[in-house]
């Protein structure tokens, strides 16, 4: 199999002094924070890559952001490598074998290998030639899964995590769990870049409600018209967009039962794979050598084939910031990143070389049969209802205001 690229993001929890994993993401992980050291790892990923693929004939998604983090990167696989490049059209979404034959006038099997099809060429049989393969990518982009299918991984440490309805008995819940932890994370299942992501505490907990309900009535009551009518339209909900199906209408309410037309192995009910509620963890602050004061602090892990490196992702300002929004760490919205120093640098490097393999060999099981991530799906939303039966409710459920 090819080498697969996944990063992870890593906190020092306060209270433990364990590594924590808050997230593990897929072939696209960036690593620009680490490329405004002087460190890039771009150089030694195209070599890896070049290697894997000598003399090969690939075809890439536009969307494969690898090949863009550094200037000559084609030149390179094409001269030093021998590699054939073709690019196909932007594919966004998943796509069936002849809708691309018809669209791009090639079969994608005329190919020694494909990049940046992890969520598109889904039940392909193209697992073994593919950076990333469906069974790797698709559990990188929704994080639910993630969750149910990684959580027992010894050291891994993921943090509990829960998704409902965003229907406004959710936020009965969400209080629920509030109650019990103090601080929690809300955030898109399926986000990048730090979007959508809101960090609930008992302060802030009402004004986040209100303004989550609010929103997401909103957007049911201007999407339904025309979905309800047995017709494809963009809807969209908690930040995740794309072609549903709307199949009936009951009483004075709205019932959804939605299904993505391009994706039959991953069903999507209305917003119930738009959200994750998480526990905040608190992290164990990192002095910032240019200031001398301590920030909030998440350690971005590069594996590709291998461990290649990594470096802290500091918060925007200073801890002294009691605002909660201060505590989500992104290098595209902060700005902020630091070189581990040599201890820091082995002790990720033990950790990574520790919990990936295990990541990787759990994924690869699923290789061929990502359908099963279906079940997995259903498994994390029972198991977040049983864990709260008293609120039970209907998922598909969300009346008018």
């Amino acid at each position: 199999m090819l080498p697969q690229k996944i990063s992870l993001d890593v906190i020092i929890e306060k209270q433990t002094e364990s590594q924590v994993t808050c997230e593990i993401n897929g072939e696209n992980s960036g690593y620009q924070g680490l490329t405004v050291l002087g460190d890039g790892l771009s150089h030694s990923i195209i070599g890896m890559m070049g290697n894997a693929l000598r003399g090969q004939n690939i075809l890439v998604n536009p969307a494969f952001s690898e090949l863009y983090f550094a200037r000559g990167t084609l030149g390179r696989l094409r001269s030093e490598f021998g590699i054939t490049v073709t690019f196909s059209q932007l594919i966004p979404q998943p796509i069936e074998p002849e809708e691309f034959e018809a669209e791009f006038g090639k079969s994608f099997y005329g190919f020694d290998a494909v990049l940046g099809f992890g969520n598109c060429f889904v039940g392909s049989g193209l697992e073994e030639r593919m950076i990333n393969s469906p069974a790797v990518e698709i559990p990188t982009w929704d994080k639910l899964v993630q969750y149910e299918l990684l959580k027992d991984i010894p050291g891994l440490n993921l943090p509990e995590t829960w998704s409902f309805n965003d229907g406004p008995r959710t936020y009965q819940m969400l209080h629920k769990l509030q109650e019990t932890y103090g601080k929690l994370v809300w955030k898109p299942r399926t986000g990048a870049w730090g979007a959508g992501i809101v960090v609930v505490t008992p302060e802030n907990i009402t004004d986040i409600i209100s303004s989550l309900l609010e929103s997401s009535l909103r957007k049911a009551s201007e999407a339904a018209p025309e979905p309800l009518k047995n017709q494809l339209d963009t809807i969209s909900f908690g930040g995740n967009s794309g072609l549903y199906d709307a199949k009936e209408q009951q009483g004075n309410g709205l019932k959804w039962v939605l299904t993505r037309t391009s994706l039959e192995t991953i069903k999507v009910s209305r917003a119930v794979a738009s959200t994750i509620i998480q526990r905040f963890v608190e992290t164990e602050p990192v002095v910032y050598e240019k200031t001398g004061e301590r920030h909030h602090a998440s350690a971005r892990l590069i594996w590709f084939g291998e461990y290649l490196g990594g470096y802290w992702r500091l918060s925007a300002n200073p801890i002294s910031d009691k605002d909660p929004m201060n505590a989500i760490l992104n290098f595209t919205r902060n700005k902020l990143s630091q070189k581990f120093t040599p201890e820091e640098a082995e002790m990720f490097r033990a950790y990574a070389e520790s919990v990936v393999p295990p990541i990787l060999q759990r994924l690869s099981l699923y290789n061929g049969r990502v359908e099963e991530y279906e079940r997995v799906e259903a498994l994390a939303l029972q198991r977040s209802l049983q864990e709260f039966k008293p609120l039970a409710f209907s998922l598909f459920e969300l009346k008018r205001v």
